[in-house]
This record gives C-alpha cells, sequence and structure tokens, in this order.
C-alpha cells in the first residue's frame, strides 16, 4: 500500500502557481479513520443477548465475519448484528455528528491534510460515507469545521481562491459581500455530500453504494468540465471498500488506500 499512499500525497490542487490556471484536479473523501476517528460506534449482539458496541475501524477489520460466524472481541462472544446497529450512524445520530466533529482527533497522517488543501485551495469534493445522515448533516457539517478553522481550514483562503477562480472567467469581477455569498453558495452546491446508507440502504455492505455515487460525482466533474480535462482522486481507510472501487473505476479514478498496512498481518 506504500505506493498508493505516496501517490496520494503527491496529488495536488488548485490553482498552478506557474500558470495562473485551474489544475482541474477534484477529490472524494470517506469520512470515518480517513478523516476523522469518529467516537460512534455500532451495536453487535453478544451470546448472552448483550450489546456490544464496536469502533468503525474495528468494523472495518470484522465485518465480513458478523452475522456469518461467532468471533470473540471485548471479552464477548459475538452472534451477529445488535438491534438498529448503526443507529447512531443515521439520522439519529445527526446531532451527536455535528457535536463530535468539534473535537474528534484529524486523521492528518491519512486525508485530512488533502482535505483542508482541497477546501482552502477551492476545488470541488465529495464525502462519500457508509454513515446514514441526511445530506445537509454532512455539509452543515463541513461549514462548521470550516467556521471553526479546524486544523489548518481556512474560511477566508476558501474565498480568496474562489474569488481567484472567477477571475479567470470574469476579469470584471467585483468581490462584496454578495457576491462572496454567491460564491460560496456554487461551491457548496458543486460539492457532493452523500451517505450511502441514507435511507432504507444499509451501511454493512456500502462498497457498491459508494461506486454509484463516486460515479454521480465523476459525472458532475465531467459536467463542468465536458472536455474531460480533470483528474479525480478517492481516498477511504477500508480495504475492501478500495479494492471494490479500484476493480471497477481504478481505470480513470485515483483510488487511495488510507487504513493500516496490512501486509504484514
Amino acid at each position: 500500500m506504500k505506493t498508493l499512499i505516496e501517490s496520494w500525497r503527491k496529488f495536488v490542487e488548485g490553482i498552478n502557481p506557474e500558470t495562473g490556471e485551474p489544475d482541474y484536479k477534484y477529490y472524494a473523501f470517506d469520512w470515518d479513520d480517513n478523516l476523522m476517528y469518529m467516537p460512534t460506534k455500532l451495536f453487535l449482539k453478544a451470546e448472552d443477548g448483550s450489546e456490544v458496541p464496536m469502533t468503525t475501524g474495528d468494523f472495518a477489520e470484522w465485518r465480513d465475519k458478523i452475522g456469518k460466524e461467532n468471533f470473540d472481541y471485548e471479552g464477548k462472544t459475538i452472534v451477529g448484528y445488535a438491534r438498529n446497529p448503526f443507529r447512531m450512524f443515521g439520522v439519529e445520530g445527526d446531532k451527536q455528528f455535528l457535536e463530535d466533529i468539534k473535537t474528534a482527533p484529524l486523521a492528518t497522517d491519512r486525508a485530512w491534510n488533502k482535505f483542508v488543501e482541497a477546501i482552502n485551495g477551492g476545488s470541488y469534493f465529495a464525502i462519500i460515507t457508509a454513515r446514514g445522515h441526511n445530506p445537509l448533516t454532512l455539509e452543515e457539517g463541513v461549514k462548521e469545521l470550516i467556521k471553526m478553522g479546524r486544523g489548518g481550514l481556512d474560511k477566508n483562503k476558501l474565498i480568496k481562491s474562489l474569488i481567484d477562480y472567477e477571475k479567470i472567467t470574469n476579469a470584471n469581477f467585483r468581490a462584496d459581500k454578495e457576491s462572496i455569498k454567491e460564491l460560496l453558495l456554487s461551491y457548496f452546491n458543486n460539492c457532493q455530500f452523500s451517505p450511502v446508507s441514507y435511507g432504507e440502504a444499509s451501511a454493512s455492505n456500502p462498497e457498491q453504494a459508494k461506486v454509484e455515487a463516486l460515479e454521480e460525482f465523476e459525472n458532475k466533474i465531467k459536467e463542468i468540465n465536458p472536455e474531460g480535462k480533470f483528474e479525480l482522486g478517492f481516498s477511504d481507510d477500508d480495504l475492501k471498500n478500495v479494492e471494490v472501487i479500484d476493480k471497477e473505476l481504478g481505470d480513470r479514478i485515483k483510488v487511495i488506500y488510507t487504513g493500516p498496512d496490512r501486509d504484514d498481518q
């Protein structure tokens, strides 16, 4: 996985400093354990009938066994999922999500730094996560992170980048309070927030739903750049997601694994 990780570090965005032109690079990010280490837990059922909470990082490792074979976890024998196991990953957990992002540790050694570069540079991005929150909750959360200036996010840099982009096609553009408001509105309208288990979908096997969401974002970028002059990258810490997405879309989208190196396991 080292090659993939190194190539992700070289995948930078924004305006080319040598030419002053956009470099047409766009980004899609998984959320949990890729951008932030969230405290949200899912719930499993133990042999004794009790509920056992599991972290998202552990879920990425164990999910192929849950409900298919019993295994020991946190001193319990797990026999399957608890009732409504992903309750806090859906709309029921919207309010808690917006609180947790304010203090959750950042995955700065993975994709967070690229997330910062994308936003500060005014590059369109997508959040493609197995969570099932209302999409507006994800958008609200990102806006709150920018407002807070978490981990290097900078609203002023974002605005400057958007103004620079606008002036490329509109030399007479004048930045004022109303025009900046319109630029930000247009920017977030062109970004995409895809919690793929929102509604009736399941969070237990999100790979194909992520493929479809990534294709949706790709098509949106194609509309913006009809000549096909762009690069698109996606990062995820779940190896199974990366393998499936890379197999289906890897010929045209840079798919980056940001999870632990499992080659030695």
